[in-house]
């Protein structure tokens, strides 16, 4: 049995007001679980059909697999390493791969043969194709990305964007543009920048924003409208590619949440330590599914609404329901109108006479408002800042003007501090929202 969380997050440092709901509610259930690798699977790929599904990993093999029988149907070895990432061609059976310490390698898998190999210039981290399957681009955490002749294996040029190491790497789904992070050299912190290249040259021509750590993961959507991005502290966000508009971040505080993949333009599920985040554009809520260990790499089969999650040397099957999903992943509401149950004092905020003499967010009884004392809390002041990641301590009224005066709130080392109500602009205890 697996659980999901859903978090309700405002994106400012790490912001988090969240509430827990049944995987159930949500559509996602787990379907089954092979053993697909004798090592750790770090990566998996999916063809165009959704039928053939790869998996690579530790053990320095590719194994081929038939998703609807869990059948095993090829196995070969691109290297003596291990394999760090592959990709299928768009529309083929031919698989780009990437292994230590520099090999490349593109294999049918209907002909059970090994097309080209060939050496990079530096260590690779990801491998990508062109839409039209022309061309496939590496990124190195050691280097620059490169691209090669996808017929040949031949070197055709390395990016010349001006940062240390490129690790992700993707086209546009015009082939115009290769994306590339900008990040500092390997096992170094820092800025990262998005950078968009020509993917005839290699030439800069632009940045499409930033990260403030290490740009770990690039993704286009299927139709190419949307970029997503994600960090080595878990940020994702996702980036209009006409307009390089910046148009919505997450923080998800999720380890190792270095893989993902589009569900549709508007859904991103990725991949972290012990759990799967899903989130969509509009929505500030992710919705965390366990997934029972570190989810090494994640494929979606948006046609067949199918999660592949290689966790250790287990492939695990998810399917999910998207309607559920989006009816759930809402921002931090407002407080909603209920009907009132046996314990609750029936409130009619036309009737302008407070329940025991307070007047609060409307009327609320006092019995109400101690059930809210140590719940989770979060305010936004008018100077925009917020103070999150506390606690309700004591909620101080003035009598005499029959209302709300002070918050008194308690951070996790036990420290409280009280502000005045005068200086806020909204706060939110658990889900519900007060203004």
């Amino acid at each position: 049995m697996f659980k999901a969380a859903l978090i309700s997050t405002l994106t400012l440092m790490s912001v988090t007001v969240w509430r827990t709901v049944q995987a159930e509610d949500l559509g996602v259930r787990e379907i089954g679980a092979f053993e697909c690798n004798s090592k750790t699977a770090f990566s998996v790929a999916v063809d165009s059909t959704e039928r053939l599904v790869a998996t690579g990993g530790g053990d320095n093999q590719i194994t081929l697999w038939d998703l609807l029988s869990s059948r095993q149907l090829r196995q070969w070895k691109p290297s003596d390493a291990a394999v760090i990432d592959m990709v299928f061609k768009p529309d083929s059976h031919a698989i780009a791969s990437v292994s230590y310490p520099r090999q490349l390698t593109l294999y049918d898998t209907r002909a059970d043969k090994q097309l080209w190999t060939t050496e990079c210039l530096t260590a690779p981290t990801r491998v990508a194709f062109s839409r039209d399957g022309t061309r496939i681009a590496v990124g190195s955490s050691y280097g620059k990305a490169t691209v090669y002749d996808a017929k040949t294996g031949k070197l055709l040029f390395q990016a010349r964007h001006p940062s240390p190491s490129s690790n992700a790497v993707g086209f546009s789904a015009d082939g115009r543009w290769l994306y590339l992070a900008g990040n500092p050299k390997h096992n170094q912190t820092g800025p990262s920048v998005i950078v968009r290249c020509d993917a005839m040259t290699g030439e800069v021509e632009g940045i499409v924003g930033n990260h403030t750590t290490p740009i770990t993961r690039i993704a286009l959507s299927p139709g190419g409208s949307r970029l997503v991005t994600i960090d080595r502290t878990g940020i994702c966000r996702i980036w209009d590619q006409k307009t390089n508009r910046l148009i919505q971040s997450w923080n998800l505080e999720l380890a190792n949440a270095n893989n993902f993949q589009f569900a549709d333009p508007e859904t991103v599920i990725v991949g972290g330590r012990g759990q799967l985040a899903i989130v969509r554009v509009g929505n500030d809520s992710p919705t965390f599914v366990d997934s029972a260990g570190g989810v090494n790499h994640v494929s979606v089969l948006p046609r067949r609404g199918v999660i592949l999650s290689a966790v250790g040397k287990t492939l695990r099957t998810f399917r999910f329901d998207k309607s559920k999903i989006n009816a759930h992943a809402i921002a931090i509401p407002r407080s909603e109108a209920k009907s009132p149950k046996e314990n609750d004092v029936a409130l009619d905020p036309s009737d302008n006479q407070p329940p025991d003499g307070i007047r609060f967010d409307g009327l609320m009884s006092s019995e109400m408002l101690s059930q809210l004392i140590g719940q989770p809390l979060a305010i936004k002041l008018k100077s925009g800042r917020f103070i999150v990641k506390v606690q309700l301590d004591e909620l101080q009224f003035d009598r005499k003007q029959n209302g709300l005066k002070f918050i008194k709130y308690r951070s996790d080392t036990g420290r409280t501090s009280t502000v005045k109500v005068s200086d806020l602009f909204c706060f939110w205890v658990r889900e519900r929202r007060f203004d």
